[in-house]
């Protein structure tokens, strides 16, 4: 770990892409997961890290905000019952939480909660992420989380995120 304290997660090239390109992080820093969030995390216990800034997209953010720490559709797919659920909790009605559980993508999902003005699903799920993996670590490890969508349009970053990113560009 070259005897940094701090790291970002990343679950694949894209997300590289937007924590260089958008966050400013360096390379070296980033660490892509793929889809084992849950073992990484261990890993990160074991090599003595203390924060991370977990950076990704819908598709695979809303899992770790369910609890989801392998996020291979194989595996475990709820998006859709955790976004229709999020936008309830932010007051959607009954038909939009049906419209949104129906969506076949993240993406579509997207568009409704965008149409509907439901963008506090959006820190819902980055609040939530971030709170699940640092009670997976049982607390040995903070993460903060940003989430971004396919156009590279940032959505949210909770306030643990800000603290890490400015960490990671020192």
């Amino acid at each position: 770990n070259k005897g940094y304290k701090s790291c970002a997660f990343v679950f694949g090239n894209y997300g590289v892409d937007f924590a260089v390109s958008y966050l400013g992080i360096p390379e070296e820093r980033i660490i892509k997961i793929s889809n084992f969030l849950g073992f990484m995390l261990n890993k990160a216990c074991e090599y003595g890290i203390e924060r991370i800034l977990l950076s990704g997209h819908m598709g695979k953010l809303v899992k770790a905000a369910g609890g989801i720490f392998h996020t291979h559709s194989r595996v475990a797919d709820a998006r859709m019952e955790i976004l229709a659920a999020y936008a309830g909790l932010e007051g959607a009605s009954t038909c939009v939480m049906h419209r949104i559980y129906s969506c076949k993508t993240t993406t579509e999902a997207s568009s409704v909660i965008d149409a509907e003005g439901l963008h506090k699903v959006y820190k819902r799920i980055a609040v939530n992420a971030s709170r699940k993996c640092t009670d997976y670590t049982y607390g040995k490890v903070l993460t903060g989380t940003v989430l971004f969508n396919e156009e590279n349009r940032l959505l949210y970053m909770d306030k643990i995120a800000d603290g890490i990113i400015k960490e990671l560009k020192k």
